[in-house]
C-alpha cells in the first residue's frame, strides 16, 4: 500500500511540475522569438490590435497611419505570412529598382494557381520572371499591349467609342451609371483586340446588375484576391485543400463558358482555310496553346484591361463634376485640339487631359498597392533584414497623399502636373508610380492610358452631365470601397445631355 501511495504522489508531483513549467516554457519561447527577431533586425512590427483598430477606423488609410508610427517600412505577421509594407519613395525605389532582382517574385493567393494552366499562362501572376513568363509577356506585348498593336486596332476602338456615344445620345435625360457603360465599352474594345468580337451587349450589360459580366468578374476577383485559410495556415491544406480545388474547378468552368466556344470556332475556321483574324487568339493557337491556357490568359487580360481603367474613369468623372472649372478648361482644350473629332484624343497632344489623368491616379489610385511582390532571397532594405518569401506591399495610396511630397495632397489640382516633370511611368524618385515600377511594372500601361483618355475626351466633349435631382456636387459620397480594385462605394450616376451630334 505504501508503494502505491508513493507512486501516486510521484504522478501528482510530476503533473504539478508540468503545470508550473508550462508558463515558464511559453515565456522562454516568447523571449527566444524576440531575441531571434532582434538578431535578424526585421522591420518594426505592428501589433495585431493596432492593425484591427486602424482598419476599423480607416481601412484605406490604416497602413499609412501605421507608417507614421513605425516608419517608412514595417512588418505585419498574418498567420504564416510575413508582410513587409513600404510607404516612402526612397523605400519603393530600393525595392523596385535598386534590388529589383531580389523582389521580382510575385505573391498571389494559392487559389489562383489551382486553376488549371493558370500558372503557366499568367503574365501578371507568374511567380518568377522565368523563361515562361518572358515568353508570355512578349506574346501579349506584340499582339495586344504595344503601341504598334494598339494603333493597328484604332478603327475598332473608335467604333466602340462611337457606339458608346450613340447609346448615351439615346439615354439623354435619363440616369446612367457611368461604371456600367464604361465597363461595357472597355470589355468590347478588349474583346475585339483579343478575339475580334464583342463580348457583351451594352444595353443588356447595363441592366443585368450582378448577373452581368462585370458582376461575374467582380465576384471572381473577390474569391481570388484574398489569402485563404490555407495560405495563412498551411497546416490546414490537407483539411481544406479539397474545398479550394472545388472552388478552382468552378472558376475554371466559368472561364471556359466565356471563351471556349470562341476558341473552338476559331480552330474550325483555321481548319477550313478561312482568312485569319490576325489577333491575339490567332497567335496563341498558331503557337500551340491548349484551350485551358488560352482561357486563362484571355481572362487575365480582360480583367486587367477593364477594371482598373473603369475605376479611373469613374473617379475622374466625379472629380470633374465636383470641379467645374477643371471641366471647362479640359473641354476647351479638347475642342481646340481635337477639331471636333475626339476619337483619337489619346494620341493628340492634350497636356491638360493628361494632367487630369495623372492627378486622378495620384489621388484615387485604382489599387492600394503595387501588385504584391515576393522576396526571392533574404536581403536587406533600409538596414532591415527581409526574409525570403516575405510578401512585399508598396502603398501607392500613401505615396500619392504624402504631405512631404505633395502640396495640398487631398485636393484635386491637375495644374500641379503641368508644372512638374512627373510622368505616368519611369519617375526617378518613385514618388508617383500608378503603374508600379521595375521589371514587373504593369505591362498594359499603353492600353490603359489610350482607353482612359479617349473615353474621357468623348464624355466631356459630346455631353453635358448633370446629377440626379436634389444631389449637390459638394455632397457626393466619395467613400472608397476597397477590394482588388478601389471603387466608389456608391456608383456615380449622371444624366447626359447632348452637346455634339
Amino acid at each position: 500500500m505504501d508503494v502505491i501511495i508513493n507512486v501516486e504522489n510521484c504522478y501528482l508531483l510530476l503533473l504539478l511540475a508540468l503545470i508550473v513549467s508550462i508558463p515558464a516554457c511559453l515565456f522562454f519561447l516568447v523571449r527566444l522569438r524576440e531575441a531571434i527577431h532582434s538578431s535578424r533586425r526585421l522591420p518594426p512590427s505592428a501589433y495585431a490590435w493596432q492593425v484591427v483598430c486602424n482598419m476599423s477606423m480607416s481601412p484605406l488609410g490604416s497602413l499609412a497611419n501605421l507608417a507614421q508610427i513605425y516608419g517608412p517600412i514595417f512588418s505585419l505577421r498574418v498567420g504564416a505570412l510575413l508582410i513587409i509594407v513600404a510607404s516612402s519613395p526612397k523605400t519603393a525605389m530600393e525595392i523596385l529598382k535598386a534590388r529589383y532582382h531580389m523582389f521580382s517574385g510575385r505573391y498571389i493567393p494559392s487559389l489562383y494557381y489551382r486553376i488549371p494552366r493558370m500558372e503557366q499562362s499568367s503574365v501578371l501572376g507568374a511567380k518568377e520572371c522565368n523563361d515562361g513568363w518572358k515568353y508570355m509577356r512578349a506574346m501579349c506585348h506584340n499582339w495586344l499591349l504595344s503601341v504598334k498593336a494598339i494603333k493597328l486596332r484604332n478603327e475598332v476602338r473608335e467604333r466602340k467609342m462611337m457606339e458608346l456615344a450613340d447609346y448615351l445620345h439615346a439615354k439623354e435625360g435619363e440616369i446612367v451609371t457611368i461604371r456600367d457603360v464604361v465597363f461595357a465599352t472597355l470589355a468590347n474594345s478588349m474583346g475585339n483586340m483579343m478575339v475580334s468580337r464583342d463580348l457583351i451587349d451594352l444595353e443588356r450589360e447595363c441592366k443585368s446588375g450582378n448577373q452581368s459580366l462585370m458582376g461575374f468578374i467582380g465576384a471572381m476577383l473577390t474569391v481570388l484576391g484574398s489569402p485563404s485559410l490555407v495560405d495563412l495556415f498551411p497546416i490546414l491544406n490537407g483539411l481544406l485543400g479539397f474545398w479550394e480545388r472545388r472552388k478552382a474547378k468552378k472558376l475554371h468552368q466559368e472561364f471556359k463558358s466565356l471563351w471556349e466556344e470562341v476558341i473552338e470556332e476559331r480552330r474550325q475556321a483555321k481548319c477550313t482555310g478561312e482568312e485569319p483574324s490576325q489577333d491575339l487568339l490567332d497567335a496563341l493557337i498558331d503557337n500551340g496553346f491548349c484551350n485551358d491556357k488560352i482561357c486563362a490568359l484571355l481572362m487575365e487580360m480582360l480583367v486587367a484591361g477593364t477594371f482598373i481603367s473603369c475605376s479611373t474613369i469613374e473617379w475622374l468623372m466625379v472629380e470633374l463634376i465636383k470641379n467645374q472649372g477643371v471641366l471647362h478648361k479640359l473641354r476647351n482644350e479638347i475642342e481646340n485640339t481635337g477639331d471636333g473629332d475626339i476619337k483619337n484624343a489619346s494620341s493628340r497632344h492634350m497636356p491638360y487631359l493628361k494632367a487630369c489623368l495623372k492627378e486622378t491616379l495620384r489621388l484615387h489610385p485604382p489599387k492600394l498597392f503595387v501588385l504584391p511582390r515576393r522576396a526571392l532571397e533574404t536581403c536587406t532594405v533600409n538596414n532591415y533584414v527581409i526574409p525570403k518569401d516575405s510578401v512585399i506591399l508598396i502603398n501607392i495610396w500613401a505615396l500619392g497623399r504624402d504631405p512631404m511630397t505633395w502640396d495640398e495632397p487631398l485636393k484635386f489640382k491637375p495644374k500641379r502636373f503641368l508644372e512638374s516633370q512627373l510622368e505616368l511611368k519611369g519617375n526617378v524618385q518613385f514618388e508617383f508610380i500608378p503603374f508600379g515600377g521595375g521589371r514587373r511594372m504593369c505591362p498594359g500601361f499603353n492600353v490603359a492610358t489610350t482607353h482612359i483618355q479617349g473615353i474621357v475626351a468623348l464624355l466631356v466633349h459630346c455631353f453635358d452631365w448633370f446629377l440626379p435631382e436634389g444631389i449637390n456636387p459638394d455632397n457626393l459620397n466619395m467613400t472608397e470601397k476597397f477590394g482588388t480594385t478601389v471603387y466608389m462605394k456608391e456608383p456615380l450616376s449622371l444624366i447626359p445631355r447632348s452637346r455634339i451630334p
